[in-house]
């Protein structure tokens, strides 16, 4: 079974280092470990979306009507969703105080994480997809990014109990 696919659109040299830097950090925790993310690099020949039966795709619209959503109802992140988008912005610039006044790669990015969240410690998770985590984000922190998605996958998909379920 597929656990999490990324659709990632960035320069394969950073993709092999975000791979094996997911991978090994996987081994660490699972040594029994298969084949749980697959990544997807879209190349020159593909021209077609691929289909991810029974997994929810987030991606760049849906990430940002969840913010509209939270910013629009007042209501609250994730209690651990600034911590990961401060892995990105490693300089302190998205706090408690600003995270509703910046612009949309940003908004991208917290809504994509929060959502990621929610799903995860909801009582019926879903297998996801994260199409193009990159977009709308400057070069200089996307690397941040998969640091991220090492984080989320290691530090809290893979300790929890629906991990290795077979229903999930």
């Amino acid at each position: 079974m597929i656990y999490a696919v990324l659709v990632v659109n960035m320069q394969m040299h950073l993709m092999r280092k975000i791979v094996t830097d997911i991978l090994k950090e996987i081994k660490k925790k699972d040594p029994e470990f298969e084949s749980k993310i697959n990544l997807v690099v879209p190349g020159a020949d593909v021209t077609e979306d691929l289909k991810y039966p029974g997994h929810m795709i987030v991606d760049m619209p849906m990430s940002l009507q969840h913010y509209k959503w939270i910013v629009d109802n007042n209501l609250v992140l994730d209690e651990e969703t600034l911590d990961y988008v401060g892995i990105v912005f490693q300089n302190g610039e998205i706090t408690e105080d600003n995270w509703k006044d910046q612009g949309s790669g940003v908004q991208h990015l917290i809504g994509r994480i929060d959502l990621t969240l929610k799903i995860w410690k909801s009582k019926k998770p879903v297998p996801l997809v994260w199409r193009y985590p990159e977009a709308g984000l400057s070069p200089g922190v996307v690397a941040n990014v998969a640091d991220v998605i090492i984080k989320l996958w290691t530090n809290y998909v893979f300790t929890q109990h629906w991990w290795k379920s077979k229903d999930f």
